[in-house]
């Protein structure tokens, strides 16, 4: 149960109070377990859809955040009819506290688009009517003729006087661990006033703000060291009682506290807010401790139904409830006080009184077509884009006037020194063929030259790389003879240990043939006896009971003798069996330990192979690398020979050019080439302040400017024709 529950269940109750029929509409995601029956729900863009199945006459939003959702009527979003915003505290600065200032800017546009599509503003508090009457006026409302209205907190639930005269200082604390709240020094305070009196006690009750499966997490402020400061002082007068039923809370605060605590750190949230937790004080006949310039604190003076103490005094909170300690009386007398402000507000229907003639008779307060944020903003961008017609005219002529000049330059440079360039061109040409001519033959020897020495170091390359092929072929054809040796031995061993083993085999089967043959000589024997004696009984019987009899024991006899015979013959096999399985073991052993020395002697070649193989490739790599330094040495030698002569070529045509009277030539060269760059000075060339400035200026070479390049090219050549 949060102040917003609480304050919804009041805007129910006082419209029902008049008779009005009330559908409250949740979101589905924040539906609490104990709703009742009749509310509906909306899912995620489906808040319009369901308004319109309602039909209502009137819209009431809790807070303002819901109202971007009621979408436009003319693109089926919800009923044009009047709409009601409650603004039970600043939306905004909570957000603040629980975000930051990250989406400060978004907030409040969409703050400004909600309150221009209410009808009627409804705060709890006076101070809060200072406060968003100013968002009221940015919204685009009459300053004059704000549509904001009081509607202050109130509560149908007065619980009745209480009998003691004296009673003992039992203070509780109740509500939601906001993080804009920070009670730490203030419940520090009190519980150690506590600890220091006999009979008084600090009860806590304070539960994480609910999320209602929203997708977001909120920060607990100073609510985690409230927990460890209290943790240990449980057994000294202070409980913490953490989350507890609403219901409970409220007898809690009816039956067992004498004083309510309302105390924090001043904030621009606090000082504002209108607090439902001090109307619930108030019905259950507690007197409210609470910081001084709070919303409430000036009416609970003047009602005597509690007390508040400068912010930070944590001295002044000492010492009044160690009074209240000496002088019971006071909570007593302060008691009944809370009791009559709470009943003064306890008639829903003079509290909502705004409200209710709002509901009777609707009405559409003016607005201008757009807040008075969208109307600076648009003035301001009407300025700027009267400032960019502007500035893109000056731009324009400027840009006629600097092109007209240029045009005008150019033309007399063309006329001026358009011979000249045909003459320096056409001598320029010539010299570079001859350059590049000379530079070819040039290249060319040095290139066959390279190449040469190139075949002669990879024949060179080729030979050492031949060589340690072979000598890797020889070392394997080495290892592959040992392997076959090797190979050959075991077979060989193999062969001679399975004839040894079938020999043995053999005399142990000549052995158990010879025991068996005797057996079956002693059984025979013992049969013949017993048949004579047989023969001597069936003599002497003179019965056929006796002669069955003794037939009787005949084969009875007969039939252990051959059970005999066929135990000695099974175990006689089983032994044979177990001895060859004894030596097929014993092979196999042999076996295994020979292919583990040959895997050992195969491994220990094959690591000395690869090692081999990896320093013949170390080898050739290094070599590689040598070859091409080498080479490239050379190329770079080679280049650096070339470069030099042809500069030296230059160097001699140069002087030969100027011993022939080409200094004219020159400085005109000069001349151009320094006028382009803005350097020297010598004699100025029309046109060329203008490319100079355009190149400067773009970046990038023009025609113009492109020509005049061509022109100093041609006279840094120092050609004359």
């Amino acid at each position: 149960m949060t102040g917003g529950g609480l304050r919804t269940e009041q805007l129910i109750a006082t419209l029902r109070t008049a008779k009005h029929s009330v559908i409250p509409v949740i979101e589905a995601a924040a539906v609490p377990s104990e709703a009742a029956g009749d509310w509906r729900t909306f899912g995620e863009g489906e808040l319009a859809a369901v308004l319109r199945d309602i039909k209502p006459q009137i819209i009431v939003l809790e807070q303002w955040a819901l109202a971007s959702r009621l979408g436009d009527p003319a693109d089926g979003g919800a009923p044009d009819v009047p709409l009601v915003i409650d603004l039970h505290g600043s939306l905004l600065l909570e957000n603040v506290y629980r975000r930051g200032t990250t989406d400060l800017t978004l907030d409040g546009k969409t703050k400004l688009e909600a309150l221009r599509r209410a009808d009627l503003l409804v705060t709890p508090a006076p101070a809060q009517i200072h406060h968003f009457a100013s968002w009221a006026t940015l919204a685009g409302f009459d300053a004059r003729e704000l549509p904001l209205a009081l509607l202050p907190l109130a509560t149908t639930r007065v619980a009745k006087a209480r009998s003691s005269k004296k009673p003992a200082l039992k203070m509780v604390y109740g509500g939601a661990r906001w993080p804009w709240i920070d009670s730490l020094l203030w419940l520090e305070t009190a519980a150690g006033v506590a600890q220091s009196h006999k009979g008084a006690r600090l009860d806590v009750f304070t539960y994480d703000p609910p999320r209602h499966g929203l997708p977001f997490e909120e920060d607990l402020g100073t609510w985690p060291d409230v927990d460890a400061a209290l943790k240990g002082r449980t057994r000294k007068g202070v409980k913490l009682h953490g989350k507890t039923e609403h219901a409970d809370f409220v007898d809690f605060l009816e039956s067992e506290a004498t004083v309510a605590l309302d105390l924090w750190e001043p904030n621009p949230e606090r000082m504002l807010a209108s607090t439902t937790r001090t109307v619930e004080f108030l019905a259950a006949g507690l007197p409210v401790i609470t910081t001084r310039g709070a919303s409430w604190s000036e009416e609970l003076v003047q009602a005597g139904a509690g007390w508040t103490v400068a912010s930070g005094d944590h001295a002044e909170l000492t010492a009044l409830l160690e009074d209240l300690v000496a002088h019971p009386e006071r909570i007593a007398e302060a008691s009944r006080a809370a009791l009559a402000l709470a009943s003064s507000r306890a008639d829903l229907a003079s509290s909502g009184a705004a409200l209710l003639a709002f509901a009777d008779t609707p009405s559409r307060p003016p607005r201008a077509p757009r807040s008075v944020v969208e109307a600076i903003v648009h003035v301001r961008q009407t300025h700027l884009d009267e400032t960019l017609r502007s500035l893109e005219g000056a731009h324009r002529d400027e840009h006629a006037t600097i092109v007209a000049s240029h045009k005008a330059e150019t033309a007399e440079l063309r006329d001026r020194h358009g011979e000249e360039v045909e003459q320096l061109r056409a001598a320029h040409q010539a010299e570079v063929a001859e350059l590049r001519a000379d530079a070819d033959a040039r290249m060319e020897k040095a290139t066959k030259r390279h190449d040469e020495q190139s075949e002669t170091l990879l024949a060179h390359q080729q030979e050492v790389l031949e060589r340690a092929d072979a000598q890797h072929r020889e070392v394997a054809a080495r290892q592959e003879a040992l392997m076959e040796e090797a190979t050959a031995s075991h077979r060989s061993e193999v062969t001679r240990i399975g004839a040894e083993r079938r020999a043995e085999m053999e005399e142990v089967r000549e052995r158990h043939q010879e025991e068996l043959r005797a057996l079956r000589s002693s059984a025979q024997e013992e049969v013949a006896a017993l048949q004579d004696r047989l023969d001597a009984a069936l003599a002497e019987a003179s019965s056929l009971a006796e002669a069955t009899r003794l037939r009787t024991e005949e084969l009875a006899l007969k039939q252990k003798l051959e059970l005999e015979e066929l135990r000695l013959r099974l175990e006689g096999l089983v032994a044979e069996r177990q001895s060859e399985l004894d030596g097929v073991r014993e092979t196999l052993a042999e076996r295994d330990q020979a292919l583990r020395v040959m895997t050992e002697a195969r491994d220990e070649l094959k690591g000395r192979w690869t090692s081999d193989r990896a320093q013949d490739k170390e080898a050739r790599t290094k070599l590689e690398v040598e070859l091409r330094a080498e080479m490239t040495a050379r190329e770079q030698q080679q280049r650096t020979q070339a470069a030099a002569e042809l500069e030296a070529l230059r160097a001699e045509l140069t002087g030969q050019l100027e011993a022939m009277g080409a200094r004219k030539v020159v400085r005109l060269a000069d001349s151009v080439q320094g006028a382009l760059r803005g350097e020297g000075e010598g004699p100025r060339v029309p046109g060329a302040g203008v490319a100079a400035r355009i190149l400067g200026e773009t970046g990038r070479i023009v025609p113009a400017a492109r020509l005049a390049k061509l022109w100093t090219e041609h006279a840094l050549d120092r050609e004359h024709d």
